[in-house]
């Protein structure tokens, strides 16, 4: 098999089993714990579930993906949980279409231990599930208790980025629906990039920009002319998108950034509004931007 393809860091190479399949515990995964002055505080990241989803399939690993039912039912219904619309939306539709499984509160560790083995598939995690292989191991379920060791991936995050070692298998793509790749591919898109229209003297056009990423000249020439985007740094902003909010930052442009008729202060970000069309000046260009978060 191939080792081209590694969604890893570059320091080290898979030199471990291999197996059919991926288990991602889905809990584990959407769960960030941030330290505070009063302790962890905890919130939700979608973003984070989606991504690893699309690097594993990436890989060409089909994928099972549990999630406790009460994490489930707080992330998209909950007043207290911090995500937004679209968010929920996109966890109803992983959940609908069958790419994430709900599994009991209490056994949850006990579906994704059973699931791995049963579907012969590493465990992807940041749990070392000590507790379960201490349980098994006075029990001398020694064998499952190995398995347990033997079939758990390390999964880490850098922002919303998975950081994880596994073996390319291209062979497998196909064991993978092409529906619920779809349905991931979807997901990231509408968390990665935003539809606008963007007018100029070449008329109105349809452009997506992307989220996270900062955007200049380069891609606003693509439908607007030469002499507007003279005005246009070739860095001139960047959308991110936080906890349901969709925000625009100034990144210290030669000629600013104008929002609904308002110059905002560069390096500070700015919310744009969900429930009308925000008018942005970036030169001579305008960009109309509505984001149902």
């Amino acid at each position: 098999m191939s080792n081209r393809g590694f969604h890893s860091t570059p320091l080290k190479e898979y030199d471990g089993d291999i197996f059919d399949c991926v288990v991602l515990d889905g809990s584990n995964v959407i769960t960030v714990s941030t330290p505070t002055t009063k302790g962890n505080r905890r919130s939700l990241s979608v973003s984070r579930l989606v991504r690893t989803l699309q690097a594993v399939q990436k890989l060409g690993w089909p994928t099972l993906v549990g999630m406790k039912r009460r994490t489930f039912r707080f992330a998209v219904s909950s007043k207290n949980s911090n995500l937004g619309k679209k968010d929920r939306e996109i966890l109803d539709e992983l959940h609908d279409s069958g790419v994430l499984s709900l599994i009991s509160d209490e056994r949850d560790d006990d579906w994704l231990i059973r699931a791995s083995v049963d579907n012969n598939g590493w465990i992807l995690s940041n749990d070392r599930y000590l507790k379960e292989v201490k349980k098994l191991a006075k029990k001398k379920s020694y064998e499952l208790a190995n398995e347990i060791n033997k079939r758990r991936c390390v999964l880490e995050f850098i922002g919303s980025e998975p950081v994880f070692l596994l073996p390319a298998n291209f062979a497998s793509m196909s064991l993978t629906s092409t529906s619920k790749r779809e349905i991931v591919e979807r997901a990231v898109r509408s968390m990665t990039e935003v539809q606008t229209r963007v007018i100029g003297d070449n008329g109105e056009y349809g452009l997506a920009i992307p989220v996270g990423k900062p955007v200049g000249r380069a891609l606003l020439g693509e439908v607007a002319k030469d002499e507007e985007v003279r005005g246009i740094s070739r860095v001139h902003f960047i959308l991110n998108y936080t906890n349901g909010v969709l925000t625009i930052t100034d990144l210290g442009s030669m000629n600013g950034t104008v929002v609904n008729g308002l110059s905002i202060a560069p390096n500070f970000p700015c919310e744009l509004s969900t429930e009308e069309v925000s008018s942005l000046q970036i030169g001579s260009i305008e960009i109309k931007i509505q984001y149902d978060v």
